[in-house]
């Protein structure tokens, strides 16, 4: 139940956030648009290490071999964090001529708006790697309640985006796109941290921070 209702908030926040970039007009939701695209090209192969990170944890803390399950989740976060930041840096150096194999050469104010959005992506890329795909190893291996509470920061990400969004601040839509970056992160950082010290611990005895269930 914590795993599901956790999902339907992160959806529910996520629709009500882009009826806010929405109401900033047609250049902020176009521009949003595109550097939600490109940055498919980072956070899906993110999501296949997600995936592959909740599985290898669950098979092995089921088998009872919890090294294994730790080696095979840091390995997932090396390998699938290495990948995302190298995007990142392909992102902050080449946003322009990212977004021009998008967009073309017939709409330059989308352009101009869709490079500073990637820009704000690409510094975002480690943290949201390790977010996802430790996130994935603790679903796999069965604690999803930790992830719930943390939540409620969304609420935040909201009011804050409430303020910055109105049509006198052209601005408004990169501020929001930095809490889109952030946010998610910020939960799962929270969520994390009871599991932090044992995590390091983990290495030198090669005890599990994943509790079995």
């Amino acid at each position: 139940v914590p795993g599901g209702t956790d999902v339907i908030l992160i959806v529910v926040c996520h629709l009500a956030y882009m009826a806010i970039i929405n109401s900033l007009g047609d250049l902020a939701a176009a521009a949003h648009g595109v550097a939600v695209k490109i940055e498919a090209l980072a956070y899906l192969p993110g999501a296949a290490f997600q995936v592959a990170a909740a599985t290898l944890a669950g098979q092995y803390l089921g088998a009872g071999d919890h090294a294994k399950a730790t080696r095979s989740v840091l390995l997932s976060v090396a390998i699938g964090g290495a990948g995302m930041t190298a995007m990142g840096v392909v992102f902050f150096v080449a946003a322009t001529p990212l977004s021009a194999v998008f967009l073309g050469e017939s709409k330059p104010e989308v352009l101009a708006a869709t490079a500073p959005l990637l820009r704000i992506v690409a510094v975002s890329m480690p943290a949201l790697a390790a977010a996802m795909i430790l996130g994935g190893a603790l679903r796999g291996a069965g604690d999803t309640a930790s992830l719930h509470p943390a939540s409620c920061v969304l609420a935040l990400r909201h009011g804050c985006t409430h303020c910055f969004a109105t049509p006198q601040r052209p601005w408004a839509f990169l501020t929001c796109m930095s809490f889109t970056a952030t946010s998610p992160n910020l939960r799962r950082k929270k969520a994390l941290g009871p599991h932090r010290r044992r995590y390091a611990a983990s290495a030198r005895s090669g005890w599990s921070p994943f509790p079995a269930h």
